[in-house]
């Protein structure tokens, strides 16, 4: 029940006021050199070497961003999206991975 995909059903949902606010650091800097992206085809991936991090909307702490990845499908009408919402996916996905700091 926990496991990926899941779909996420609009009537199940609740606002949080505090989970709203999601606090982004170090995204309004150039990026360097030492962050790069790799397109398999499928996906793309943007390695974050850089200090990005992410914190609030109810997150237990803050987070360094390490990776970007966008996932689609074959066309824009195909689902490329592995999570869904009312049942409907979409073509495209983005996922963020990151550590606790």
């Amino acid at each position: 029940m926990s496991q990926s995909p899941i779909d996420i059903i609009d009537q199940n949902t609740k606002v949080v006021p505090e989970n709203l606010e999601l606090i982004l650091e170090g995204f309004e800097a150039e990026s360097s050199n030492k962050t790069w992206m790799k397109n398999t085809g499928k996906t793309v991936a943007i390695l974050l070497k850089d200090e990005y991090f992410v914190s609030g909307a109810g997150l237990p702490g803050r987070f360094k961003a390490e990776k970007v990845e966008f996932h689609w499908g074959q066309s824009n009408a195909s689902a490329g999206s592995e999570h869904s919402i009312n049942g409907r996916r979409f073509p495209v996905e983005v996922r963020e991975v990151h550590s606790l700091q």
